[in-house]
Formats: structure tokens, sequence, C-alpha cells
């Protein structure tokens, strides 16, 4: 950050994704009041990539915070679009390591994806996340089916699996394909898995794994 325009060096506190990483002195360009809507890069120590943060109220001591990285909300209602998207549990739990409770998710998968008319283009229970290549439909957009999907998966373990019910993370990581991404190279990463993990030698013999679009 710039060390000029704030003689008095205002402390701040860094917060990235909850972990915070203590006070230290900056000092912005210009006043902490009229700071409140500008972006400023975090600083390159402990953070290489520069993600973008903003200031937020006017406390004393004042908080960095993420910005808002999620697109449009109207590309996640689009049936036109494919997402794939990444569901971690907490802590890394590896839940899906009992393959009954995972087989217990994929039977979930099947019938709320019917019920709900959301194509699953590919899908992947590793042992501690989920890979799942969708898109919306009419009346259902992506992050609603995600929100669904894993209140249920968490109902089922809490209920017969002596499961936390709380075992996936709040947040999921979602990528759009381009038009010019192939699908089927997207399909054929993701079922790869359980292979890049050393599970198995050939995908076809992980038992977590499919699609319920495509016959593969």
């Amino acid at each position: 950050m710039p060390h000029s325009g704030n003689p008095q060096g205002v402390a701040l506190r860094l917060s990235v994704c909850g972990i915070r990483y203590g006070r230290l002195k900056c000092y912005p360009a210009v006043s902490p009041k009229s700071c409140r809507a500008r972006v400023y890069p975090l600083p390159k120590i402990g953070n290489p990539q520069g993600v973008a943060l903003r200031y937020v109220g006017r406390m004393k001591t004042e908080f960095l915070v993420r910005k808002k990285i999620r697109l449009d909300s109207s590309l996640y209602s689009d049936p036109s679009h494919i997402c794939s998207v990444t569901i971690c549990t907490q802590g890394s739990i590896q839940v899906f390591s009992n393959g009954e409770f995972g087989k217990a998710c994929i039977q979930i998968l099947v019938e709320y994806s019917n019920r709900k008319g959301i194509p699953i283009f590919a899908y992947c229970f590793m042992p501690d996340h989920v890979h799942l290549l969708l898109s919306a439909a009419t009346g259902c957009s992506v992050p609603s089916f995600i929100g669904g999907f894993k209140s249920l998966c968490a109902r089922v373990g809490w209920r017969r699996f002596d499961l936390k019910k709380s075992f996936w993370q709040k947040r999921y990581y979602d990528h759009f394909l381009r038009k010019e991404e192939d699908i089927a190279a997207v399909i054929r990463y993701i079922l790869d898995n359980s292979v890049r993990r050393g599970l198995v030698e050939d995908w076809r013999d992980y038992p977590l794994c499919g699609s319920l679009v495509y016959e593969l």
C-alpha cells in the first residue's frame, strides 16, 4: 500500500477466508473515511496472488474482507451454461471413505436431480470432497440444487451413519465451462480423480463416480 496520506498509520486487521493475519500498520492514500468504497490489493506477504480486498465498517480497527467473487446470479439459473462444482467437507473429514454412505448420497443425487430436472453430466465422490458437473433447470438454480443436495446428504449421514450433521463446508467452488472447453474432456477429468488419487487404476473400478446423463 502507498505510504502517504495517513501519517497516523491506521491499524487494520487482515482477514481472508476467516483466517486473521494479525494487526499491522497500513498507510492508504486517502483517509479511512473516504476509503470505505476503495479497493486495495492485499500485501504480497502471505498472499502471492494479491486477493482484492475492501474496507468495511467505521470501527476504530477496520477490517479488510474478500471481494464478492460470485458471478452474475442469472448465470446460475441459465440451463444453457454447464457448471463444474467441487464441494468439500469440513476439516477434510473423509466421510465418503465409508462406501455405503457414498452410495446413499449417490441415490440422493439420482432422486433429487430427477425431481428438480437437473442434468448431472458427471459426478465423483472422493473421500473428502465431491465433484459435480451439472447445469441449472427451469425453476431450480445451481446454488439452490447444491444447497438442497447437501442438506439431504447431511440428514442421511446424521440419521443412518452417525455423522456430524454439518460435515460439509459452507461454501463450494464453481467454474462455468467456456465455449472452447470440451465437455467430454471435463467429464473424463472428473472421473479420473480416483485414479490420480491412487485409489484405483481405472476409474471404472471406482464405485462412486459416473454420469446420470451419458452411458459411459
